[in-house]
């Protein structure tokens, strides 16, 4: 069933790679962190009841565990290829460097970065003239 896996990748089985993608899930989904907790909490403290609390945020943390699951593995076995490309990364980590190495010297050597209040301003003036229509007379 490890067909479409290649063998580069992992030396787990399909069903190893699931297993494990799903407790990772688990774990993802008990742990609070800043994607999971605000929604959650939001759900249990909408409730009447502290048993309807927990019964909430348990269906949503064990659907959240589910979707993340799968949607990990499929995203691992339709990216596989790509992971296992190892010059691919390089590469990438290249030009990541080169353009962190350039923001890094516009911020210390001139001490100034990009601002787009004026465009910004401009962009809104622009869109308030748009969306109003045009100006009607007295």
């Amino acid at each position: 069933m490890t067909w479409f896996v290649p063998p580069t990748t992992t030396g787990l089985s399909l069903a190893a790679i699931v297993f494990f993608s799903f407790i990772l899930g688990l774990v993802h989904g008990a742990t609070p962190d800043e994607h999971t907790w605000p929604i959650t909490f939001s759900y249990a403290i909408g409730s009447y009841s502290t048993r309807a609390g927990y019964r909430n945020g348990l269906t949503f943390s064990a659907a959240f565990t589910l979707q993340r699951a799968v949607a990990s593995e499929l995203a691992f076995l339709g990216l596989a290829a790509l992971f296992a490309a190892v010059g691919l990364n390089a590469y990438i980590y290249i030009l990541v460097g080169l353009a962190m190495a350039v923001v890094g010297y516009i911020l210390l050597r001139r001490a100034r970065y990009l601002h787009f209040h004026r465009w910004e301003m401009l962009l809104h003036r622009g869109l308030n003239r748009v969306l109003r229509g045009p100006p009607r007379g007295p």
